[in-house]
Parts: C-alpha cells; structure tokens; sequence
C-alpha cells in the first residue's frame, strides 16, 4: 500500500509556485499522481486548492492570524510578540514559521520521527476544522501547534498558508483537470495511444474533456481524482449525479454583438432579457416524503442559504 510522506506533496506546492505556466503547472501534477496511491490522490485535489472537502460542503478550519501566531509560538518555544514582529517584517505567517523552523537547531524534522504521510496530515487538518462548542479555539491552537512541531519548515509553510486561505497556487480547475488527464493518459494501451510527446498531449486533450463531464456532475475535484486514478478513463463516464451534490452550471459565452448569437446557435433563436437572481437547483430526495431543506450555492458554491431565504 503506498503511503507518500507529505513532504512530497510541499515539494509539489514549492514546484507550483515557483511557475505561473499553466503547462508547467500541468506537468508536475502530470509527473506526482500516478505516484500516489487513489486516496492520496484525492485528498491532494482538495489540498493544493487550499481546500479540504468540495466547496460546496463549506467546511473551513476557522483560525485567525492571531490563533495561528499563538500556535506557532507553542510550537516553537517562542512568544507571540517574535512571532508577531516577524509577522510585520514578512507579511506571511507561512515563511515565518518555515524560517524558525530552519533556524531550529534541529533542522527541520525532530529527532527520532519519520515525517507525516499525507493522510496523517489531512485527518488533523479536519480533526482542527471539526472542533467546535466551548474551548474549541484553544484545542484548535493546541492541535496545530502540534502539527507543526512534528513536520519540516517547508511542510509547516504550506499547512498553516492553508488553514489562513492564503495558499494560492494558482493551479485553476481546468489546469487541475488537465494535468491529471496527463498523469494517467500515458497508462493507456499503446493501440490507444499515439506515439510521442503529441500523441501524449492528444490523449490528454481527449481525457481532460472526459474528467471535465464527471467534474460538471458531480462537483467535487478530489472524487475525480479518485475515480481516475482507481479505475482509469474507463469508469468516469459512468458517474452519476448525486441527490444533494450541486451540478455544476453552465454559463453562457459573452458576445460583442446580437448578429454573433447565430455564429454560435444556428436556427432560430429565442432570446428575452436577463436579471440578477439566484439558480435554483431541486434535489428530490424521497418522493414520498420531500424533505424541506435550502442550501444555496453561489457560482464558487459557497452555502447562500441566508441570502435566498
């Protein structure tokens, strides 16, 4: 069974953003998953977009610059006023932390541990998002705190830019879907696969449109990711819609001029005026007894439940 160490996955994080090229984004990510094993592959999707389930499911870890100074001063050994005056010079609790890492006399990893593999890591990340009621805070500066100390200062970098929502590695959906229809694309049967660099973008091409149905069916980049490195091109098409998972909806493309409309629809067009509004998707769950629920989805599906009711 394959258990990547995270420290794997920050060096990916490291490669993205040194690049602003979306190719170059697309090969890294082409070159790590077929690496990983399917759940690795799945929680990685969710990771590198600075995330930890689908957006739709909205669950954020909840801790502030001045919570994750504390935690970072528990860690290690320091006091919040350091880190807050380091915090004032780099703009960036990130390479504050991956700094006094370094500058640790032990140099990264404590003595005696092997590093966190992926897994370990996600799981307390979702332990941290999950508390709540009563001294939550404080367990969650505690459970982070520990997190820390247990991992390299690059790995401590890219975990708490995560829990601030500042990681930002500028991989787009589409880039994702890309490059992991590239991962995967050169396990194909030779008789399906053209020779050479081309052949290998053509497949791409032609199986990055296949993860991008599943992706418009069923929202969710870290389930794509799973299915494709589980069972390959084969299964994907077979993805369903699921009752309380939004479909993904399509937009419509922007022209200069009516006279385009027919350049794109030929025929005969219906066209009437458009207003703001909210979409409203229905998901039936039980025909016999329809459960009254709302959650509302914006166009990055953040929960809009408030705002529709």
């Amino acid at each position: 069974m394959i258990q990547t160490k995270f420290s794997k996955l920050a060096e990916v994080f490291a490669r993205l953003e040194k690049t602003a090229s979306s190719l170059a984004m697309i090969d890294i990510l082409a070159d790590f998953f077929p690496k990983i094993s399917p759940e690795e592959a799945k929680i990685s999707a969710y990771l590198l977009r600075g995330e930890l389930t689908p957006p739709y499911e909205g669950l954020e870890i909840g801790l502030a610059d001045k919570m994750v100074i504390r935690a970072i001063a528990l860690a290690q050994n320091s006091t919040n006023e350091k880190i807050e005056s380091l915090f004032n010079k780099a703009g960036d609790l990130g390479l504050v932390v991956e700094i006094l890492k370094i500058g640790d006399k032990k140099k990264g990893l404590p003595a005696g541990r092997q590093g966190l593999i992926i897994k370990e890591v996600f799981e307390k990340l979702i332990e941290i998002a999950n508390f709540g009621g009563a001294g939550s805070q404080e367990k969650k500066v505690n459970y982070l705190a520990d997190l820390i100390s247990k991992v390299s200062g690059e790995e401590a970098r890219y975990i708490v830019r995560t829990i601030l929502g500042t990681l930002r590695l500028g991989v787009g959906e589409m880039t994702f879907l890309y490059g992991l229809a590239k991962a995967f694309s050169g396990n194909l049967p030779s008789q399906d696969l053209p020779t050479g660099q081309a052949g290998l973008w053509q497949a791409s091409k032609k199986n990055k449109a296949v993860l991008e149905y599943a992706f418009n069916v069923i929202s969710d980049l870290g389930e794509v990711a799973y299915a494709v490195s589980k069972n390959g091109f084969g299964k994907i098409g077979d993805i369903e819609p699921k009752v309380g998972v939004p479909i993904r909806m399509m937009l419509s493309s922007r022209i200069e001029e009516l006279k385009e409309v027919h350049n794109h629809i030929p025929g005969e067009v219906l066209v009437e005026d458009k207003y703001d509004g909210e979409r409203i998707q229905a998901h039936i769950l039980n025909k016999r007894r329809p459960t009254r629920t709302i959650r509302g989805q914006t166009q990055t599906d953040t929960d809009n439940t408030n705002v529709v009711l």
